[in-house]
């Protein structure tokens, strides 16, 4: 596996973490990442391969589902250092947005004393924002009354069983949807979500 070496592991993970942290901040808010030539493998787009850098790190642990699975976790181990794990122990996951809902609940969620101890989950969709698609009402810290965010390509037992898990705020799962034209979006956990 081939490492990205037009990746700058300094200003550009710089610029997408401010994004990432921007729409987190924001619930429902379509940023773009810049684009860039990425030799990504099978099973995960360039989108979510630019979150895993700005996100992954030696200190951290991932988790990759689907059926590119190794061929993905090589890839972002190569590119970020961070170390594959099961579901259960990993500090992120990277799923479609049909993978089984059973998933989640394999997830870190956190602890009372420790809420920050739980999983990221980055979520590769067909279409953020589009004319077609489950469409989303936020509400919550960040959200001006309500935002609303269509979503091509996510399953709702993923969401009916992200809504169960994160009723036990500040316990729960952050999620970061990010699909192939390099837009994400946010739910963090904090955020009521409706369809």
């Amino acid at each position: 596996m081939q490492r990205e070496i037009q990746y700058d592991e300094i200003f550009d993970a710089q610029a997408h973490y401010r994004l990432v942290l921007d729409s987190m901040a924001r619930p429902g808010k379509i940023n773009v990442m810049p684009g860039m030539e990425l030799t990504t493998p099978q099973g995960i787009h360039a989108a979510g391969a630019l979150v895993g850098f700005a996100l992954l790190n030696s200190d951290v642990t991932f988790y990759v589902d689907g059926p590119a699975a190794e061929d993905v976790s090589l890839y972002l181990l190569v590119n970020t250092s961070a170390r594959p794990a099961e579901a259960e122990e990993a500090d992120y996951a990277f799923v479609n947005g049909a993978a089984a809902a059973d998933l989640l609940y394999r997830l870190k969620t956190g602890t009372l004393p420790y809420p920050e101890n739980s999983a990221t989950i980055i979520v590769a969709v067909q279409e953020l924002g589009g004319e077609t698609g489950l469409v989303l009402t936020l509400s919550g810290p960040g959200v001006d009354g309500e935002c609303r965010l269509s979503v091509a390509g996510l399953d709702v037992a993923l969401l009916e069983a992200l809504v169960t898990i994160n009723a036990e705020f500040p316990l729960g799962l952050d999620l970061v949807l990010t699909d192939p034209m390099g837009r994400i979006a946010c739910i963090p956990r904090s955020s009521r979500v409706r369809w």
